[in-house]
């Protein structure tokens, strides 16, 4: 492989492997590279929703302190390479290209074992390792897990501390169909020993994290019983708030990431980044903490793509991220018209998950597809609501009912949103 492109048709071709959960590939072969995982310190997200903005927080914060910041996240909004990237620059394709050549021979072996191919993510796992081991050489690496927790291949590292935002229902077919059976994928990252800090408000969920943070004699620390969101104030551009966590309190942060569960992810990410700053000894003070936090940015999370009439895009695309979406809605535009235009995966129940902003009875509901095999097709969605094969046909129609003050929004499966925007970003005429 001598090009991107290159590179690109080979991961691709393990694209058809699909979800394979399971580590033993990935281990496999990070062992044949002489295990680069085991020379980065690492923190691990895991949870149903608000990975990628906790990340976000955790890595602003930690550069405003001077520190050079690893990333693992998915899916990519904007470029593919943005998934690996240190400091918010993606991997340079050059260090890609070397990244997969080295662990090209590796993955055709496999094929030849009773594990069988590497997917297309497993692999990318193993170049991020690769990457930020032999090259980039950040100060710290953040990585979002993939899908689930126990069996996602970024499960592979052991890091100095592991976090769970919260527990929903969201790829029920592969993690279960209990909140029960998903918090114990969730709980699955949690290490021997390694602490384990969790904003989950779930009973079931929480006692399920709880008791495998026993089990694993990882210290505990729980939102709002081990550290507190206090005098949280929300607006229509984000949020003021303040955080007591078990070593200090921070007053008057603020953030610009818009939806009252920002605040509850920032307050996470402030625990997060005292945790290293006392037990990891991190130089990060009060005021790069703030600056990190007011700077933080993560698109495709009720981002603002006009004004008039206002058009906001979010990647709601579970029945919990769908309730939150629907609650900023409501209490920030509460007298104004509301227009949806939606797309989203096969494996979503499009009845439950949209009930939340269905009760806000939107003047129109739009319901759309997008360039991805797992696309669901609109016509074929037993749900009340127009069908428009083409989004951007739907969002001109849209475009064509919204007054001045009306509300647009386009939200659903990150896939979408990422084309969408990358649409948008181009200039090109919708």
């Amino acid at each position: 492989m001598d090009t991107f492109a290159e590179v690109m048709t080979w991961l691709k071709n393990h694209r058809p492997f699909g979800i394979k959960p399971g580590l033993q590939r990935v281990e496999h072969l990070l062992e044949a590279l002489g295990n680069p995982e085991r020379r980065l310190l690492s923190v691990h997200i895991g949870g149903t929703n608000g990975k990628g903005s906790t990340l976000t927080y955790v890595q602003s914060m930690l550069q405003a302190s001077g520190l050079r910041v690893g990333t693992f996240t998915s899916p990519y909004i904007i470029q593919f390479e943005e998934r690996i990237s240190v400091n918010g620059t993606p991997i340079p394709q050059e260090d890609f290209i070397s990244a997969a050549r080295a662990v090209a021979p590796h993955a055709a072996a496999l094929e030849k074992t009773e594990w069988g191919p590497p997917t297309e993510f497993e692999i990318l796992t193993v170049i991020a390792n690769w990457y930020f081991a032999k090259v980039a050489v950040p100060d710290i690496v953040i990585w979002e897990v993939g899908l689930g927790g126990r069996l996602d291949s970024t499960n592979v590292i052991q890091p100095t501390l592991s976090v769970i935002t919260n527990v929903g229902k969201d790829h029920m077919h592969i993690l279960g169909s209990e909140i029960t059976d998903i918090a114990k994928e969730k709980a699955g990252i949690i290490k021997p020993a390694v602490p384990v800090i969790t904003a989950c408000r779930n009973p079931e969920a929480s006692a399920i994290i709880h008791t495998r943070a026993v089990e694993m004699h990882a210290p505990y620390y729980a939102f709002q019983e081990h550290f507190e969101l206090l005098d949280g104030s929300m607006d229509k551009d984000g949020g003021t708030f303040s955080v007591r966590t078990p070593f200090h309190r921070y007053k008057d942060l603020r953030v610009f990431l818009r939806g009252e569960h920002q605040l509850e992810n920032g307050a996470l990410a402030v625990m997060i980044a005292d945790y290293l700053r006392v037990y990891r000894s991190f130089p990060i003070d009060k005021q790069s903490l703030a600056e990190g936090l007011a700077k933080a940015f993560w698109p495709g999370r009720l981002e603002k793509l006009q004004e008039s009439p206002l058009v906001l895009m979010d990647g709601a695309h579970n029945p919990e991220g769908v309730e939150r979406l629907a609650r900023y809605l409501a209490k920030v535009y509460p007298d104004r018209a509301l227009h949806l235009l939606t797309a989203f995966t096969v494996e979503k129940e499009p009845s439950a998950m949209f009930a939340p902003i269905l009760s806000l009875d939107p003047a129109s509901f739009i319901m759309t597809r997008f360039s991805h095999p797992r696309a669901a097709d609109p016509a074929q969605v037993s749900l009340a609501g127009e069908a428009f094969s083409d989004w951007k046909k739907g969002y001109n129609e849209l475009l064509k009912r919204a007054g001045a003050n009306d509300v647009i929004v386009l939200a659903g499966s990150l896939y979408f949103i990422s084309e969408v925007r990358r649409h948008f970003l181009a200039g090109k005429k919708v």
